[in-house]
């Protein structure tokens, strides 16, 4: 019990270890168990001591019940603080940013570097980059049970949907220039090339699947005490109400059980970056340069490469802090929240302008 936080603690340990009975009470309570039948007669003892506890409750309640209690429970919500404001508006223009892109590529498919680049490769990545977008906008709001698990299907799904495509055409593109220098024909059928697109998703499709059977994310609540002055280290004297009580603030969170689940997608997209980091340095010697994507797509790469390890450490060192166990700074929560939500829409906006912008451009 005492490994709780202050803010949930039951006061029953402070009320035990404060209550002290003298001998001369004792004898009071015998004398009057005595008078109520003692051993002969069934819950004398417990009339007994309920009697004391009634005459002398005035006395108990001065010198046991602990000084920060009665609590009050006061809803507090972060989600209106600056940082998850300008999150949040990063977000909405990477969505729309998004849905301008994919209408400019529609609208320019039949151009050349649209043909070359594969139209229907671009838009499942701008699917991906939507999702993120997506995302990056419901780890700004409040969170709900719907979008505590939305917002996971939708980060992970989407960088699936990003990477896996690039990996795909560009292995393809490494073998049909690599049989060309053999003089040997090469026949790549775009069907075979979906199916492992869909594999590579599929993956990630499976993982949340099970996370969200066997330990979804739901909506958990944080309790911290009030502090009316703090030395920077939590350290102050707590705010009281009007009945000398302690402020307890409470804000809502997104958490499963156990932290692991958020750990292994990044990790898993890294993997995926490496592996398309390989493939893009395989294809830097190719002739053609309207088939040559290495300029921007190493740039992408070494991009989206940094979003995910700074979304991984802001899920190790901040993250942790938003157990399940109700423990730490409410704020932290929210914080983790802001700069996850900022890193997506970032991460969004600048794989736009890196590989999307200079195709428009050229169109």
């Amino acid at each position: 019990m005492l490994k709780r936080p202050p803010a949930l603690r039951s006061p029953a340990y402070d009320f035990v270890a404060a209550h002290e009975i003298s001998t001369a009470e004792m004898f009071d309570i015998m004398r009057r168990w005595s008078r109520e039948g003692g051993n002969e007669r069934y819950f004398a003892s417990r009339h007994a001591v309920c009697h004391w506890v009634a005459e002398h409750i005035a006395e108990l309640k001065s010198r046991t019940v602990p000084e920060s209690h009665p609590r009050e429970m006061r809803p507090k919500s972060f989600y209106g603080s600056p940082l998850l404001i300008v999150a949040l508006a990063i977000g909405s223009v990477a969505v729309v940013a998004v849905v301008t892109f994919a209408g400019c590529t529609r609208y320019w498919r039949k151009s050349k570097v649209m043909i070359y680049a594969q139209v229907h490769f671009l838009y499942i990545v701008l699917s991906g980059l939507l999702s993120i977008g997506l995302s990056a906008i419901l780890h700004a709001v409040p969170p709900s049970s719907f979008s505590c698990v939305a917002r996971e299907w939708l980060s992970e799904l989407g960088y699936s949907l990003v990477l896996a495509p690039l990996i795909v055409k560009v292995d393809a593109i490494n073998r049909l220039f690599a049989n060309a220098k053999r003089m040997k024909r090469a026949k790549i059928k775009q069907s075979g090339l979906f199916r492992m697109v869909a594999a590579a998703v599929a993956v990630v499709l499976v993982y949340l699947i099970v996370w969200t059977i066997v330990d979804p994310p739901v909506v958990r609540n944080r309790a911290t005490l009030s502090l009316e002055s703090s030395d920077g280290n939590g350290n102050g004297d707590i705010q009281k109400n009007d009945r000398g009580g302690s402020v307890v603030h409470t804000s809502s969170y997104c958490a499963s059980r156990l932290p692991f689940w958020n750990v292994v997608p990044p990790i898993y997209e890294i993997v995926l970056l490496l592996v398309a980091a390989v493939r893009v340095f395989e294809s830097r010697t190719i002739p053609r340069q309207e088939f040559n994507e290495v300029r921007y797509l190493s740039v992408l790469i070494y991009s989206q490469f940094m979003y995910v390890v700074l979304i991984l450490l802001v899920v190790l060192y901040m993250g942790d802090k938003a157990g399940a166990d109700g423990d730490g700074d409410g704020n932290d929560v929210t914080v983790a929240a802001g700069v996850t939500s900022l890193l997506l829409g970032l991460d969004t906006i600048t794989a736009l302008g890196i590989y999307f912008g200079p195709k428009i451009h050229s169109a």
